[in-house]
């Protein structure tokens, strides 16, 4: 950990099993598929598979002497992702045969593209080579690993692009502006560009539901939410009375967006640009208010697939839809009652553990963590699936759970005060499934990061040889989608000596001790923010532990027009943040956030000799150009004509300055403004905004008259 965040795994038709927020070392997972067709196709409803073993990534910080361009190699995930797949190409060597099969079908889908029309000898050929091609393989392949690596590879070759393009041919071809409702399912199910509209769904939720990969080519290389968003408001508008829970169009609509929400789609991508038949002005909705009137569904499946779809795409604003109506918390728990005392442990089609884990998902807003604890029936039913020993897939959901409810004082100390649940989740700290023995030592570190059971090792970390940062540094705490960017400041900072703690790095030994040891001794930690990293119980955790031990926190935008609330809101508050989000030119920010990091750790009065370097690295600096700038050079007088000129001599703490001083402040002027106006404040006195105005035209005249201090940046 120390560094990456994520969530945790989520991903199935509902629940957190292959990533909500992307890729972290310790999240990776994935479940189900399902297989919703019409008559031309086995309808069949398959909610169930094994959850897949996520690969681990534990690190070891060794912090020697780091010079540039001496940086350790790096295994970026995209490296570890081709590791897996390629390891998983030996176990499954039958799903070879169909990776090449999946480019002529491509291939053929995109000479159809490039026709002015379609016939029916066509439609019926595609649905041929769907079937044949994509959906049968996928319904004959009953390993979680195997539909794993076929819906990875879809993505891949790019698949995902032009099957929604001939998607949205088909629909334009036949007039179907308004949207897929269930009364177009009933009257045009037998035709033929109806079959093949049918197939592209299926494709689209099948594999969404088993990759995230594809899921996230969904979303961000397609525009079907467009298409989602129509067929829901038109099958809202044909009656809710109407809707069963057999309907194709309303089920893989939301099945399609749910799983796109657990591939880790960004809760801001729901927002969906809709382009008027009539091609006037285009208008955009939301998803979360276009799902929102389903809820009221009486159909227990229509409203339960709803509310979990919800879970993936609510933000803190939007939390009051769900919050205005508490009787939804009542329902869900309700439904996990249910499958708990099925014989299968599923209810309406989900799992126990699917319904836990939307539990969880709703519990993202800290006002939902406080009223699902609330209910009576919300802990027994969490501890009752902690506390078995067989199911481990519904176990990690309900560890999972309270980890996420924990974040919140008062449940915190509910959970600290149930000494069976604490030694329960201490156990299970040493349990061969990595996913529930460092989910567990989370919630634990968590719950109370101060007790020393909770960083205890797990049984594979305790094999490996653990190493701390025995150095100062500054730590990078990130969310692992962003990692190119991260990778990108790590080797900058590098190159000008800074002493940096990463994850990327370190590959060995127990990812929470680490990330614990390397906040501790951290000088500085960069929170490098974004959505996904608000929404990760892994950021969360690694954040407000440098909060909570008072380490000077730097926030790092790498979301454009991103503006953190809840938790991470309250975190940042009115921190000055430096954005690498794209939007500037990254040099230009690099500079800023350097000159940040040098003035804080100039600032500490007993440095570590690694920081000693630095410092001295920077006062080697000024002894060099010296001799060029005279500003540097400046006598008392010059200081003191300086002062009139500007009409600063009333302020006697600026008359014990030096040049070189006068060239220290000019250089945090032009790359720390921040802590620039911080040191004008504290350490030179000028409180009014008066005083701080005059010191800052003086010294933008300063550098007009001697323009040659501009080496000093």
């Amino acid at each position: 950990m120390g560094a990456a965040c994520s969530s945790e795994p989520e991903y199935k038709h509902i629940p957190h099993s292959a990533v909500i927020e992307t890729l972290h070392p310790s999240d990776l997972q994935q479940n189900p598929a399902i297989v919703l067709q019409k008559p031309h196709v086995d309808k069949k409803v398959k909610f169930d598979q094994d959850t897949e073993k996520k690969e681990k990534l534990d690190t070891a910080p060794k912090m020697d002497r780091i010079t540039p361009g001496k940086a350790p190699p790096k295994r970026t995930i995209s490296v570890l992702k081709q590791m897996g797949d390629d390891e998983r190409l030996k176990r499954n060597p039958e799903i070879k045969e169909f990776l090449t099969d999946f480019i002529n079908v491509r291939v053929y889908i995109e000479k159809i593209l490039n026709k002015d029309e379609c016939v029916d000898d066509e439609y019926e050929e595609l649905h041929k080579m769907l079937t044949e091609k994509i959906i049968e393989p996928f319904n004959k392949q009953t390993k979680d690993e195997g539909r794993l690596l076929m819906g990875d590879h879809l993505a891949k070759i790019g698949f995902v692009k032009p099957l929604v393009e001939l998607y949205d041919k088909i629909l334009e071809e036949h007039d179907i502006h308004e949207g897929i409702s269930p009364s177009l399912d009933d009257d045009d199910g037998e035709q033929q560009y109806y079959i093949a509209i049918v197939d592209i769904r299926s494709i689209l939720w099948n594999f969404s539901d088993t990759s995230k990969d594809f899921g996230m080519s969904i979303a961000q290389n397609t525009d079907f939410f467009q298409s989602i968003v129509k067929d829901l408001k038109i099958t809202f508008k044909e009656g809710l009375e109407n809707l069963s829970a057999e309907e194709f169009s309303f089920n893989s609509a939301v099945a399609i967006t749910t799983n796109c929400g657990r591939a880790g789609v960004q809760k801001s991508n729901f927002k969906v640009e809709v382009i008027k038949k009539d091609n006037s002005e285009p208008v955009y909705i939301h998803m979360v208010d276009v799902l929102t009137p389903f809820l009221k569904s009486k159909e227990q499946f229509v409203k339960l697939t709803t509310l979990l779809a919800l879970s993936y795409m609510v933000n803190e604003d939007q939390n009051r839809f769900l919050t205005a109506d508490l009787s939804l918390f009542d329902f869900l728990l309700e439904m996990i009652k249910l499958a708990m005392k099925d014989k299968d442990r599923r209810y309406s089609g989900f799992s126990v553990h699917e319904l836990v884990e939307g539990l969880a998902g709703l519990a993202k807003n800290d006002e939902n963590k406080l009223k699902i604890m609330e209910k009576k029936d919300t802990y027994p039913l969490l501890k009752k699936s902690i506390m078995q020993n067989k199911a481990e897939q519904e176990q990690l959901a309900a560890v999972r759970a309270v980890w996420e409810l924990s974040f919140v004082e008062k449940n915190k100390k509910i959970l600290a005060k149930d000494k069976d649940l604490m030694s329960k989740l201490e156990s299970l700290q040493k349990h061969d499934n990595q996913d529930i023995a460092n989910s567990a030592g989370r919630a634990l570190f968590v719950i109370n990061p101060d007790n020393e059971k909770n960083l205890m090792k797990s049984v594979d970390d305790s094999k490996s040889k653990l190493e701390h940062p025995e150095q100062e540094h500054i730590m990078i705490s990130y969310q692992w989608s962003n990692q190119k960017t991260i990778l990108q400041i790590k080797d900058k900072l590098r190159q000008n000596n800074f002493p940096v703690w990463i994850d990327v790095d370190f590959m060995e030994g127990s990812m929470l001790q680490m990330m614990a040891s390397a906040i501790e001794k951290a000088s500085v930690v960069l929170i490098c923010y974004s959505e996904k990293y608000k929404d990760s119980k892994n950021c969360r955790t690694e954040a407000e532990y440098a909060f909570a031990r008072d380490k000077m926190i730097i926030p790092v935008l790498l979301q454009n027009r991103y503006r953190p609330d809840g938790w991470l809101g309250i975190l940042i508050g009115s921190k000055k943040f430096y954005d690498f989000s794209g939007k500037y030119d990254f040099e230009k920010k690099f500079l800023e956030l350097r000159g940040e990091l040098e003035g804080q750790l100039l600032q500490k009065k007993r440095q570590p000799a690694i920081m000693k370097d630095l410092v001295n690295q920077v006062v080697n600096d000024y002894e060099d150009v010296t001799r060029e700038i005279g500003v540097l050079s400046w006598t008392k007088q010059d200081l003191e004509n300086w002062l009139k000129q500007n009409q600063l001599e009333a302020f006697s703490s600026l008359h014990s300055l030096t040049g070189e001083q006068i060239g220290f402040l000019y250089k945090l002027f032009r790359r720390a403004p921040d802590f620039f106006y911080k040191c004008l404040e504290e350490k030179l006195g000028l409180k009014s905004l008066e005083d701080l105005m005059k010191f800052d035209k003086a010294l933008e005249k300063l550098s007009r008259d001697h323009p040659e201090i501009n080496k000093l940046l």
